[in-house]
């Protein structure tokens, strides 16, 4: 069983909403960056046919993504042409970038129609959090959880 986290429903949410609105159809190409089994879930229900889900985390095998296809991509630095895909998207995925910022640019570069990100980690309930020291700045407890090894 897929472990769904707290903000799956408004991940799910989002994109029926886009999807009821015209701005995304399932038949258009995507590119997850920063992806796993939680956009996995998300594209698979809503029904997408065409997705690629990109990590620079090596633990899957090319099928693990099925029915959607799985590459090793560092979200800074993506090995896609401009405009290679009609939508991109990364969620809960920013924060673990050294360079956000960068990451998003790559989006908005090879996404022909939309770009959607996703990113919790960057509310004020999070900074208080930081900052009362109930939450680390950076999230590392799942490099940790897996040996140090990805996350």
């Amino acid at each position: 069983m897929t472990y769904l986290p707290p903000y799956f429903d408004f991940y799910l949410n989002t994109l029926k909403d886009l999807l009821s609105r015209g701005i995304v159809t399932k038949e258009m190409s995507v590119l997850v960056v920063c992806g796993g089994e939680t956009d996995r879930e998300v594209f698979k229900r809503l029904g997408f046919s065409d997705v690629t889900i990109t990590n620079v985390d090596y633990q899957w095998a090319e099928d693990d993504m099925a029915p959607f296809r799985w590459e090793p991509q560092d979200a800074e630095n993506l090995n896609y042409p401009d405009n290679s895909f009609d939508v991109a998207v990364v969620c809960a995925g920013l924060h673990h970038c050294h360079s956000p910022h960068r990451a998003l640019l790559e989006l908005f570069r090879i996404a022909r129609y939309c770009a959607l990100a996703l990113e919790a980690r960057d509310s004020l309930l999070s900074k208080i959090a930081e900052r009362l020291k109930v939450a680390d700045e950076y999230d590392l407890s799942g490099v940790m959880e897996n040996d140090y090894l990805y996350g």
